[in-house]
């Protein structure tokens, strides 16, 4: 006698439209061995629905969400605060490089920024050397990237 498989005791259980029910109730009446083993399924089943697992609470994942976006932006914010800082020292001593202090807020006071461009041209670093007007320009754009970023970019946080 051929003893009835798992897959077939369980789709009698699940009551499968495809599983031949006559048959398997008459080879069940016949064999204690697979009466046995249904008998095992039948508790199984039964301890899986009753078994609720454990629960999570309804916000659980919007709140490991969360906690992971504040650890990643944490250092995100570290980073960009220091690179602003950096960028803006930087800025400042460029400018205190080429210019004297007095000098720039008295023109931009008096001529406003249209003065700035005279102030330039006065620089005698700025009139030999390409170098130099390279290295100049680099730390005026840095200077206006770092207030945009921290003017606009922060704002839409």
């Amino acid at each position: 006698m051929k003893h009835l498989s798992d897959a077939e005791l369980q789709a009698y259980l699940d009551r499968d439209p495809a599983q031949l029910r006559e048959e398997t109730e008459a080879h069940l009446h016949a064999c204690a061995h697979c009466r046995a083993n249904l008998a095992a399924y039948r508790r199984l089943y039964g301890g899986l629905k009753d078994e609720t697992g454990f629960l999570l609470s309804a916000n659980f994942a919007d709140a490991v969400a969360a906690k992971i976006a504040k650890r990643g932006d944490r250092k995100a914010d570290f980073l960009e605060i220091g690179l602003i800082v950096a960028a803006l020292i930087s800025g400042v001593a460029a400018v205190l490089y080429f210019f004297e202090p007095g000098d720039v807020f008295k023109t931009l006071l008096q001529q406003g920024i249209a003065g700035i461009s005279d102030l330039m041209r006065s620089i005698p670093l700025l009139q030999g050397s390409s170098l130099h007007i390279l290295l100049f320009t680099a730390a005026i754009l840095a200077l206006v990237g770092i207030l945009d970023k921290m003017i606009f970019q922060f704002r839409q946080r």
